[in-house]
């Protein structure tokens, strides 16, 4: 997967990127270190799924803190069982040209946090669904 790196020079403390997984997301660097480390595996495709989400729909990066990882991504409605994330991807499909019957290049690898899936092999099963 291709990640470009967002000019962050204003702010050493900062770490800016953007790839088609996750959208652009801004984030501090020790918070990157932690992230890299698997501090918030278990919520992972939660937090991908929104970040993906707000920068589909507002295209501006995502300010990524602790305390969103910790407690704010709560607030944030997202799918929580397979019919849920089924539902949520075929609206995202309908709502982003679906309706007018534009056609979709789907990359599973790239393209799971659409559904908030926990991997490419979840989203396949949501698509043959």
């Amino acid at each position: 997967m291709e990640t470009d790196i967002i000019d962050t020079s204003y702010n050493q403390l900062i770490v800016g990127y953007r790839n088609r997984v996750l959208g652009e997301v801004i984030m501090s660097g020790m918070l990157f270190t932690m992230l890299s480390e698997g501090k918030y595996n278990d919520i992972y495709h939660i937090i991908v799924g929104i970040l993906r989400q707000n920068f589909d729909e507002t295209k501006i990066p995502f300010e990524l803190t602790t305390e969103f990882l910790e407690s704010d991504y709560k607030n944030y409605l997202y799918p929580n069982d397979f019919n849920e994330k089924t539902n949520h991807y075929l609206k995202y499909l309908y709502e982003n040209g679906g309706k007018e019957y534009n056609f979709f290049r789907v990359l599973p690898d790239y393209d799971y946090s659409l559904a908030y899936a926990t991997n490419s092999e979840e989203f396949c099963r949501i698509l043959k669904n």
